[in-house]
């Protein structure tokens, strides 16, 4: 071959998503599905979809919390005994007012949202969804998916979190033991 047309090895550094589709499918490489009557192997591009899927999942994540800060709540909570005290029959808005604003139901919201727990801190996060979506991946590449540390399913986790020396195990257990039972 003419040493013109060789084209010279990208020798750049992979990027850290090309890094965790290299370690998913050094993982689970040879898996399979059917897919349309046809079988094909997983490729690159089904991990960069759980990837992208992970991450937009994990920012919705990371907005909820914003808004769950000390600040946030106690902003609502001041919002709430605004609005409650002008929804009052007697020295409030009048009652055309407020309904058309719809008082009641944003008081009622506000006092859900008020209640709602405040959940686990970002790292746990992070880590549940990517056992949440390893164990997806797992599934439908008929990868099988035990909690053992050493696991495919837990090491695939793992890589999806960014880090394959993490221990995901109890991460891995819940998204197993909180998956629905299928009929």
């Amino acid at each position: 071959m003419d040493a013109r047309l060789k084209t010279p090895e990208d020798s750049r550094p992979l990027t850290r998503e090309e890094c965790i589709v290299e370690t998913v499918l050094g993982i689970i490489g040879g898996a399979t599905v059917i897919e349309d009557g046809i079988e094909r192997q997983i490729g690159p591009h089904d991990i960069h979809g759980v990837l992208y899927h992970l991450r937009e999942a994990c920012l919705t994540t990371q907005r909820f919390r914003a808004r769950q800060s000390k600040q946030a709540m106690r902003a609502i909570k001041q919002l709430s005994t605004a609005l409650r005290r002008a929804n009052q029959p007697q020295g409030g808005l009048p009652k055309d007012i407020r309904l058309v604003l719809g008082l009641d139901r944003m008081i009622h919201h506000l006092a859900a949202y008020g209640k709602a727990h405040r959940k686990p801190k970002p790292d746990a996060i992070r880590k549940r969804l990517a056992a949440d979506y390893a164990l997806d991946l797992c599934e439908r590449f008929g990868v099988k998916t035990t909690t053992a540390r050493t696991g495919k399913f837990c090491l695939v986790a793992a890589a999806l979190f960014g880090d394959p020396d993490v221990d995901l195990q109890y991460h891995c257990m819940k998204a197993i033991s909180q998956k629905p039972a299928q009929k």
